[in-house]
């Protein structure tokens, strides 16, 4: 899960500085600023949400009154496989959109 936040990070900075250098109006070194990190610009906003929003779940079910303690680990620990698998998916993403942008594919 780190190593997806560590590359949303990444792409987050590089889709902002790339949108200021475009709304600057230098369009060349925006494009020159994408190629020198992969020729990639992908947002992966979407993806962080879907795991923030797995983070509350968590939170409730550990904050819940009504739940007996052996449920809530069932229910966290199964939330944390499923926030990993998604994590790994979505670092799969990632790579095999670097991947084909290095290859030259779409």
């Amino acid at each position: 899960m780190q190593a997806f936040y560590e590359s949303h990070d990444k792409l987050t900075q590089l889709r902002n500085s790339y949108k200021m250098l475009v709304n600057q109006g230098k369009r060349q070194e925006a494009r020159a600023l994408i190629s020198a990190n992969g020729g990639v610009l992908l947002d992966t906003g979407p993806m962080r949400t879907k795991l923030m929003e797995m983070h509350k779940h968590v939170d409730s079910i550990y904050n819940s009154k009504v739940m007996a303690p052996d449920v809530k680990r069932q229910r966290i620990d199964s939330a944390y496989q499923q926030m990993d698998m998604m994590a790994k998916r979505f670092n799969q993403v990632i790579k095999r959109a670097q991947e084909q942008k290095a290859t030259g594919g779409h």
